[in-house]
């Protein structure tokens, strides 16, 4: 924090900071820590955003950063577009998300600092073995890049592919899911089952999402 704003003050650059009682969050909603720390630093993105009338808000994730959720994400059996891991943008708080990072790696970024003299900081919590995430960058990634160099490259590409079909298909699954006929009595929501069971397989599970977010 001090490190940054020290930063922003020697290049002449606007500096927003906030310090939030994440613990206290964390017993008000009963969620994990890295949950908790991630929409405790959304919700402050979301407000920085709304006071600067930002259209862009640009995120540091790296390309290592992506091979790790897509990996993480494989592993605990995800489905649908929460696959692909960090997507390049995405639409937030009256405007969008970037990632220009997602292209190089962490090396990258690293050598880069030491060529241009900047002293990087390191958050310890990231050498901590509790943390999944932290698993997977300490052991799995190194092993797997080991095993082929272009390995993140790879990952990259079949996030960006995915991102594509899963989105092609929902469009498709959309069409079949506005074609069923559902309806609604008495706060009952009836689906006919023949008509989904004649709903290609691939989309069948997109268009049961879909009911259910209805429902929801």
């Amino acid at each position: 924090y001090l490190f940054v704003e020290k930063i922003c003050e020697e290049w002449g650059i606007p500096f927003e900071g906030s310090r939030i009682d994440v613990p206290k969050y964390i017993k008000d909603t009963g969620k994990n820590p890295q949950q908790a720390s991630r929409d405790c630093r959304y919700a402050f993105y979301r407000d920085i955003m709304e006071k600067y009338a930002a259209q862009k808000l640009a995120l540091a994730h790296h390309k290592d950063d992506q091979a790790e959720s897509v990996l993480m994400n494989l592993i605990r059996g995800t489905s649908g577009m929460a696959r692909i891991g960090i997507p390049l943008k995405r639409l937030f708080g009256g405007g969008w998300i970037i990632r220009p990072f997602l292209a190089v790696t962490r090396e990258d970024i690293l050598e880069y600092c030491t060529e241009m003299n900047l002293n990087p900081r390191i958050d310890p919590s990231n050498e901590k073995d509790i943390y999944t995430r932290n698993r997977f960058r300490k052991y799995i990634l190194p092993m797997i890049k080991k095993e082929n160099s272009k390995a993140l490259d790879h990952i990259q590409r079949f996030s960006e592919d995915l991102e594509q079909d899963e989105g092609f298909l929902m469009v498709l699954a959309e069409k079949e899911y506005n074609s069923l006929e559902l309806t609604e009595k008495d706060g009952i929501l009836k689906v006919p089952i023949s008509s989904l069971g004649k709903v290609p397989k691939p989309l069948q599970s997109r268009v049961i999402h879909l009911i259910l977010n209805y429902l929801y």
